[in-house]
């Protein structure tokens, strides 16, 4: 499974727990 995928997939799901407001927060 390739690293990229795994961020993304953690990416989505802190997206969906946190309803998308630490997202940018969380990606910078």
């Amino acid at each position: 499974i390739p690293w990229k995928m795994i961020l993304q997939v953690y990416n989505l799901l802190h997206l969906l727990t946190k309803g998308g407001r630490d997202c940018e927060f969380y990606h910078r």
